[in-house]
Formats: C-alpha cells, sequence, structure tokens
C-alpha cells in the first residue's frame, strides 16, 4: 500500500498532467461504454408495449388435454422460481368455468416473497374497486381460505366451483351500475383442487433467451405436449445481433482505453526504472514489485471507474432520457455498474501486465537502461 500511495504522490508532483490523462482515460472509457451498451439495448424496442410483453410468459393449457391441477403447476413454478426468482414480479392464474349457466372467469394475482405468496402490490383488477364487503388478504392467501370477491354483475349470493363452496366477501367494479365480464377473484392458494387453465408470469426486467428456453423446458417435462407458451420478444433486433453488437461496442471501447493506458504507463515504467533497480539492490523481490504496482492500478482505477458512472448517470438524467426513453428500463443500476466493473478489471490487468513484464527484468537491465 505505501509503495504504490508514494508512486501515486509521486507522479502527483512530476507529471499531474499524465496522472490526469491515466483517470480520464478511465472516466471516458466507463462512459462511453455504459453508453454504447444503453444506445444498443434502447434500439431494439419500439414502444413500452413491447418492453412489457417481453417481460411477461403467458402460458395456457390446450382444451383436447386434461388441464392440470395446482399441485402440479407449483411443481414447475418452484423451479422457474429457483432460476428467475430474484426478478419475478407477479402470477396470474385463472380459468373459465360454468357457474349457475353462466361463463364465469375465475382468476387469481399474487406476488412470491421468500418462497411464499402474498397479496400483489399492483392487484387493482383492472381498477374495479369494493363497493361491498372487502377486498383478499394476506391471511386468506396464508389461511387457503375459500373466499372470494365477485364482480361484473354477479348477484349470486354463493359461489361453487368444481362442487367446492366459495363464501362472497366481496363485490366489486368501476361502477356499481356497470356491466362487465363476470369474474371471481378468489386466493391463490385457494386454487388448489381446482383446475388451471392458463397462468401468466410477470417479471421486472426483461427476461433473457437462456432463461426463456429454462421455462420452456420446465414446461414441456411437465406438461408435454399439452401446453402453449407466448413467443420469446427480445426486441425488434434479433436477440444474437443485439449481444453481438454489446460485445463489439464493449470489446472496442476496452482495447482503445487499453492501449491508451498502455502508451500512458509505458511512459510512467521507463521513468520508474532506477527506481525498480533500487528496489531490486535492496531485496525487493518481482512478486512484492508487482504487487504494488496492482495495488496502485486498483487505487486509481476505482475511483476513476465510478467518477464514470456518476457521469453517465448525471448526463442520463439530464438529457439522455428524453432521447432515449427505454434507456432506463432495459439498462439499470445493476448493469451500469457490470459496466464499471469490467472496466475496473481491465484497467487493472493492464496494470498487472505491464508490472510483471518490468519487474521480470534482471537487474543487469535495469541498471543499464536507468544508467545508474
Amino acid at each position: 500500500m505505501r509503495f504504490a500511495l508514494i508512486n501515486i504522490r509521486n507522479m502527483m508532483k512530476q507529471n499531474a498532467v499524465l496522472l490526469f490523462l491515466i483517470v480520464f482515460s478511465q472516466i471516458v472509457g466507463v462512459f462511453l461504454t455504459c453508453f454504447s451498451v444503453g444506445v444498443i439495448m434502447d434500439s431494439t424496442y419500439s414502444s413500452m408495449e413491447d418492453i412489457d410483453a417481453a417481460k411477461t410468459i403467458s402460458i395456457s393449457f390446450k382444451s383436447n388435454k386434461p388441464l392440470p391441477g395446482y399441485v402440479e403447476v407449483s411443481d414447475a413454478l418452484n423451479r422457474i422460481y429457483d432460476r428467475c426468482g430474484d426478478s419475478f414480479k407477479n402470477i396470474y392464474i385463472m380459468n373459465t368455468i360454468f357457474n349457475d349457466s353462466k361463463l364465469v372467469t375465475v382468476m387469481s394475482m399474487a406476488e412470491r416473497k421468500n418462497g411464499e405468496y402474498v397479496l400483489s402490490e399492483d392487484e387493482t383488477y383492472n381498477d374495479m374497486k369494493i363497493y361491498e364487503g372487502r377486498n383478499i388478504t394476506n391471511d386468506d392467501i396464508k389461511e387457503k381460505r375459500r373466499v372470494c370477491v365477485v364482480s361484473g354483475g354477479y348477484k349470486q349470493d354463493k359461489v361453487v366451483i368444481s362442487g367446492i363452496e366459495f363464501e362472497i366477501i366481496g363485490r366489486k367494479n368501476r361502477d356499481e351500475s356497470a356491466v362487465s365480464i363476470p369474474s371471481i377473484s378468489i386466493p391463490i392458494t385457494a386454487f388448489e383442487g381446482l383446475s388451471i387453465a392458463s397462468f401468466n408470469l410477470q417479471f421486472d426486467r426483461v427476461l433473457s433467451l437462456s432463461e426463456y428456453n429454462y421455462i420452456t423446458d420446465v414446461m414441456t417435462e411437465a406438461f408435454p405436449d399439452s401446453y402453449n407458451i407466448n413467443d420469446y420478444n427480445g426486441g425488434n433486433a434479433d436477440t444474437e445481433a443485439v449481444f453481438r453488437s454489446v460485445v463489439i461496442a464493449v470489446t472496442g471501447i476496452i482495447v482503445v482505453m487499453v492501449i491508451t493506458l498502455a502508451m500512458l504507463h509505458g511512459y510512467v515504467f521507463d521513468k520508474r526504472k532506477r527506481q525498480i533497480a533500487i528496489m531490486k539492490l535492496c531485496g525487493g523481490t518481482a512478486k512484492k514489485t508487482v504487487g504494488g504496482f496492482i495495488l496502485e492500478g486498483i487505487i486509481l482505477s476505482v475511483p476513476s471507474c465510478f467518477l464514470g458512472t456518476g457521469l453517465f448517470f448525471a448526463m442520463r438524467f439530464a438529457f439522455l432520457d428524453k432521447y432515449y426513453k427505454y434507456m432506463p428500463v432495459l439498462f439499470g443500476i445493476e448493469d451500469v455498474f457490470a459496466c464499471t466493473g469490467l472496466i475496473i478489471v481491465a484497467a487493472v490487468l493492464e496494470m498487472a501486465v505491464f508490472g510483471i513484464v518490468r519487474a521480470r527484468r534482471s537487474l543487469k537491465e535495469q541498471l543499464r537502461e536507468s544508467s545508474l
């Protein structure tokens, strides 16, 4: 640590311009990387509807096959949750049944947190309002109560689904006199013992192609040839083409940045030949020398790259979001910091390579080159 700090202090005294250029090149490297990836991601979608579609998996079961039950579907959902649980938002389950000679939709929406279902924060039931009784609660879900909230002019006093009676605890509609499709909302856990015709999985980010393929594999294994799933919507552009564009852009920026740093560090190390030679004369090992240079690279790179991250966010909030309105949705904070980390690693590796090359030179070469 002391060796690295001394080197940085000496550089500030002897050549502040060189130090500024090293820091500036990394700031620019982070900003250009984040900006390029953000623009590429933004260009793959034409509307928020496209993005919402790419965050949703819609699965329906074929009517010519026996519909699965809650337990069967839950087993598949548990496997999907294990893989994609970090981005899982809502699940929407539904079925269409005949009740008192009327076609009625049975539905339920919930979130999954820590392996358990809870009432979804988005559960507004299409902006319908309770005008009698109450809505479903987390206690209803937890205790698997056979209760329901009806809508759409449903006038009966009780509901019987597949021979199971549900207590009506509330009635809802946009307007008490409005006419809408009859529906019955029940706790998601109350689907136990009932068949399921379809369900939607909503995520808080766009799914990757590998995640989509995993979901289809799980469903195929659990329900072979008995379900339909929406096509993968990774945006208007071909997913592989987008990935190639991102890789090419990031690689190009990193290569230019590393070459720039190599030229600057080459000048720095030329000025340090005498210092390295003296260290070897005093018993300093190549390992310690390289370690000192790596630590110096980390000390310079981490603050520089986070300054670049701050610059990107400042520019994004100032005007980029106005021109690239899908960038905040598709290129989140985690992605920005992933790009920042990549630049830090590239900068530190470049410093390490230079340190290894210089430290492995013989003492004779170091003394001759430094004219000591």
